[in-house]
């Protein structure tokens, strides 16, 4: 099952280089675009792949130090700092649900988990869905998105690995806040300083 989620996980963490994984039955898998860096990872176990879906950076360093890890052409560091500029997430429990034997959904849950996207996206809830079908992702529990240097808090906020879209809901008491930076704000615009506002719609 771990393999299976691996490769799901493995399709969106490459956003702007590319990444290619040799499994310890000599099958190869790629994730990314042709353009950028290409980094090349030699997976000598598989039962890492659990840790690299829950926390890749960590076990990525951890499984180079016991030699169930290889990096052919970058090395740990460098393939690192590629990694850290793509898609990653972080998460205390992670579950699965298949479908036919598919895999349908991935919920994390953390105190918090964290979802970073290079400098554009950094996100952290105490809960997060991914749905692999819609290519999206729910976050609730005090969840934060910073895009693109709007910052977006509410009990839910949902975002679009394709489209890059972004939606915040509030529930109960808690309001949804946007904060828009100065230098973010429409041409025009009077207000000169941060933007902070509240919506109590839910």
């Amino acid at each position: 099952m771990w393999r299976s989620a691996f490769d799901h996980f493995l399709k969106g963490l490459m956003t702007r280089d590319r990444l290619i994984v040799r499994f310890a039955d000599g099958s190869t898998a790629h994730s990314g675009p042709d353009t950028g860096h290409t980094a090349t990872l030699h997976n000598k176990d598989d039962a890492i792949l659990r840790g690299l879906c829950l926390n890749p950076v960590l076990a990525l360093g951890e499984g180079y130090m016991d030699e169930r890890i290889g990096f052919p052409d970058l090395g740990l560091l460098d393939t690192l700092k590629l990694l850290q500029g793509n898609r990653s997430m972080q998460a205390d429990k992670m579950s699965l649900f298949t479908k036919n034997g598919e895999l349908v959904r991935v919920e994390a849950t953390g105190s918090p988990v964290k979802l970073s996207e290079g400098e554009d996206l950094e996100a952290h809830a105490g809960n997060l869905v991914y749905d692999i079908k819609a290519r999206t992702l729910v976050l609730t529990g005090d969840a934060f998105i910073r895009h693109k240097g709007n910052t977006f808090e509410g009990a839910k906020v949902e975002y679009s690995l394709d489209s890059k879209r972004v939606d915040a809901s509030s529930e109960g008491d808690q309001r949804v806040r946007l904060v828009i930076p100065a230098e973010n704000q429409i041409p025009g615009n009077d207000k000169k300083d941060n933007t902070d506002s509240e919506s109590s719609k839910p």
